[in-house]
């Protein structure tokens, strides 16, 4: 489909892991947290977190950093990652100009939007 939303979730996990987290807020309070992008209640692509100080997101999209591309934070990187993602032939999944992203707080900031926009992806979602 067109819209497309970015969010964490927890896959259910019950047993011993030092990677599992507990989140006391979600439905499935424990169990690995991951990144998402879905449609209708479907997982269309996802980026693991590493639990630990200086872990975060695995495998983000390296990004260029240049005057025109700033550096984005790993948090920030989740919504650019999911979204711009290539297959093994360097095609994107989700192609140019057919989907709008949704997303909240967590992840917008204008120059995130704007790397988004200029690569043909609408994104939207609350801002603080």
């Amino acid at each position: 489909g067109q819209h497309l939303y970015v969010n964490e979730a927890i896959a259910r996990f019950t047993g011993r892991a030092t990677k599992s987290v507990i989140i006391k807020t979600k439905p499935t309070p424990k169990g690995y947290k991951i990144w998402c992008l879905a449609n209708n209640g479907v997982i269309l692509n996802w980026l693991f977190h590493a639990k630990g100080i200086g872990k975060g997101p695995v495998n983000l999209l390296e990004l260029p950093t240049n005057a025109a591309t700033p550096a984005f934070t790993p948090t920030e990187s989740v919504p650019v990652s999911l979204v711009l993602a290539v297959d093994a032939h360097g095609r994107r999944l989700f192609p140019p100009g057919l989907h709008s992203v949704w997303d909240d707080n967590l992840f917008n900031t204008i120059p995130m939007l704007e790397y988004l926009r200029q690569h043909g992806v609408g994104c939207a979602g609350t801002v603080r």
